[in-house]
């Protein structure tokens, strides 16, 4: 896909496969009792060179999902941002739960869906 080498890692972690940048979330095990869990994304600006994005998120009751930051602006020569979201099942319900956050600049909207999976 990416005509490089690339050499997966030796050892499987959960978290490392959550962080990779995709236009979603998927976290396999967020466990109830232990902190919260970040993952991190960037997104790349392919409109006008001066916007700036607000985030909604819409999350199942009882999960706590939190951006930050909420607002992003892109000004001309920077085109890439980053933004972290981060997930507490404390008071979740068990299983999969599922929602997006949505980037909106008050024209255009970008939605990035999650689920994840508390026990």
């Amino acid at each position: 896909m990416s005509k490089t080498n690339f050499n997966c890692p030796r050892i499987n972690i959960d978290r490392l496969i959550s962080n990779i940048n995709y236009p979603s979330i998927s976290i396999n095990n967020l466990d109830r009792h232990k902190p919260a869990q970040t993952i991190k994304r960037t997104v790349t600006n392919v409109g006008c060179p001066n916007a700036t994005y607000i985030s909604r998120v819409h999350a199942p009751v009882g999960l706590e999902v939190k951006v930050f930051p909420n607002k992003i602006a892109f000004i001309e020569g920077l085109t890439r941002v980053s933004f972290k979201v981060l997930f507490d099942g404390k008071e979740a319900s068990n299983g999969y739960n599922f929602g997006s956050v949505t980037w909106f600049d008050g024209r255009h909207s970008v939605r990035l869906s999650f689920a994840v999976n508390v026990e």
